[in-house]
């Protein structure tokens, strides 16, 4: 007679048949070698999922007054063209293209420097999802999940700083959404320099989820 032992299917012999030894030990391994394949392919599924990210080839200036009109009208840059690393997602999203349905975790990191810093004066980093309507894609009008960090500058000529943002997006696999980050401050006596390779955006698909 056997006893079961945890959840998948394994047992332990009770000592009452002997003879039956062999039989229990193929049993168990058949068992087990089952356990691992279900926890390798689950393990392959979880490290191969879907996955993207770029960061900025050339150096960005950002204006605090002029540049690129972003999200709840702020005036900025979006990180744009970068070198990109994928997986299933393709390399060069195009308006065209709808990501697949599910939940998605959106990141964006920035490093930067002030050569002439404001006291007290904001730096904002967002990251959202942006929307083709209609053929139509604003910064401005057609984000969606919103995320955005702020900080205030401390002074110092020549200081330096770092953010990190993150959020869900979500994709219904019907509408085109493709990920953007976009960067905005208020230091008015100079620009904030972005190096070449300091600005990143990240997307990596988490599961299907509930899409409503």
């Amino acid at each position: 007679m056997t006893t079961n032992i945890g959840t998948h299917g394994l047992t332990c012999m009770d000592g009452s048949d002997y003879a039956a030894i062999s039989l229990w030990m193929q049993a168990n391994a058949q068992a087990t070698d089952a356990a691992l394949v279900g926890i390798r392919q689950s393990l392959s599924t979880f490290m191969d999922r879907p996955y993207w990210q770029a960061t900025n080839i050339n150096v960005i200036n950002v204006d605090s007054v002029s540049g690129t009109i972003g999200p709840n009208g702020a005036v900025g840059e979006t990180i744009g063209g970068g070198t990109v690393v994928s997986n299933e997602i393709p390399s060069s999203f195009l308006t065209q293209y709808r990501l697949p349905k599910g939940v998605y975790l959106l990141q964006s990191s920035v490093n930067y420097t002030v050569a002439t810093p404001n006291n007290n004066t904001t730096r904002t980093l967002m990251v959202y999802g942006m929307d083709s309507i209609n053929g139509l894609e604003s910064s401005q009008f057609t984000n969606r999940n919103l995320y955005q960090v702020r900080t205030l500058e401390a002074g110092g000529a020549g200081n330096s700083g770092a953010m990190s943002v993150q959020g869900l997006l979500f994709a219904d696999g019907v509408h085109t959404r493709r990920p953007e980050s976009f960067f905005t401050h208020q230091n008015t006596s100079s620009q904030i320099v972005i190096a070449a390779g300091a600005w990143r955006m990240s997307l990596l698909f988490l599961g299907s989820g509930l899409v409503i």
